[in-house]
């Protein structure tokens, strides 16, 4: 139905989730959000996947132009797409992928990597892309929470460095994996007892292990009533912007990610008096996509 309705469809298939947008002309006619990250497929059989994700039929009049950006194009996804040093559109971005369904033309955007420190994504450099097309000469950071999340560095425009937390991974090895799963078990979080352990973290002798198995022990031996994941999910973030503290303090930073995920960095920011400011995500990676497609599909 709707795909003869669009121009291209843009997709953003990470680690944990698939969302994709069909778009005709500057409209996004339709979107799909759905829990088939590269994580979640246990056959890897990637172009099924998405066949019954979009619902393409085995027959059409046109060829279907899909661009996708994250994990997909990593050696666990469905083409290892290797990466690009810088985000240049100079050189092609874009890799084509075979399909067995002839009436697809289906790219993957190349990751980024640096050398010194060794480190890569894949997925953020695109919303790092599109955000740089409408603000072209900013100056500051780039902060992407989620699985991994990324601290970019931007001067003028062009990408300085980066490096990544694998804080959102942490959280859900400890919450889902681990004993203390008994005790995370509040289901909304207290903002007061965030923002305490948001505090707590920047102290100089503060050790994220100290707390953890007191989550369980309290939890055990106590009749008070704590927020244990409240206060992990602080000592998290607050553990990751005390990383970035000594440089981000007197710049900006950009927030691109979940609504939820966004959030939390930012009032856990506004607790440590960091400048920063909420983008939309979905926004800021069909631009990039978009940039791409212009460039190097159309």
């Amino acid at each position: 139905m709707y795909l003869n309705k669009i121009d291209w469809i843009a997709i953003d298939w990470g680690t944990t989730n698939f969302r994709a947008w069909f778009i005709k002309g500057k409209k996004i006619i339709k979107e799909i959000n759905e829990p088939y990250g590269i994580k979640n497929i246990s056959d890897k059989n990637y172009e099924n996947i998405l066949i019954k994700i979009l619902k393409i039929p085995k027959k059409t009049n046109n060829k279907i132009n899909i661009i996708s950006c994250g994990m997909i194009g990593s050696k666990q996804g469905w083409f290892n797409t290797g990466y690009e040093k810088n985000l240049n559109l100079i050189k092609n971005n874009l890799v084509k992928v075979k399909t067995k369904n002839k009436f697809l033309d289906f790219y993957i955007v190349k990751g980024l990597a640096q050398n010194s420190p060794y480190d890569v994504m894949r997925g953020e450099e695109t919303q790092a892309l599109g955000y740089l097309q409408i603000n072209k000469k900013f100056t500051g950071f780039l902060c992407l929470p989620g699985t991994h999340s990324k601290w970019i560095k931007i001067n003028q425009g062009k990408l300085i460095k980066f490096k990544t937390y694998m804080t959102g991974e942490l959280h859900e090895i400890i919450s889902r994996h681990t004993i203390l799963k008994h005790s995370l078990i509040e289901k909304k979080i207290s903002k007061s007892i965030f923002k305490q352990s948001v505090l707590l973290s920047q102290k100089k002798n503060f050790n994220f292990f100290d707390h953890l198995f007191e989550f369980r022990s309290r939890n055990l031996l106590s009749n008070k009533k704590y927020f244990p994941k409240s206060e992990l999910i602080g000592y998290l973030i607050g553990s990751e912007i005390k990383s970035n503290i000594n440089n981000i303090k007197n710049n900006k930073v950009i927030i691109i990610g979940s609504n939820y995920n966004s959030k939390l960095y930012s009032q856990a920011m506004q607790v440590l008096k960091i400048k920063n400011s909420i983008v939309d995500s979905a926004n800021v990676t069909i631009i990039g996509l978009k940039t791409l497609f212009n460039k190097f599909v159309t």
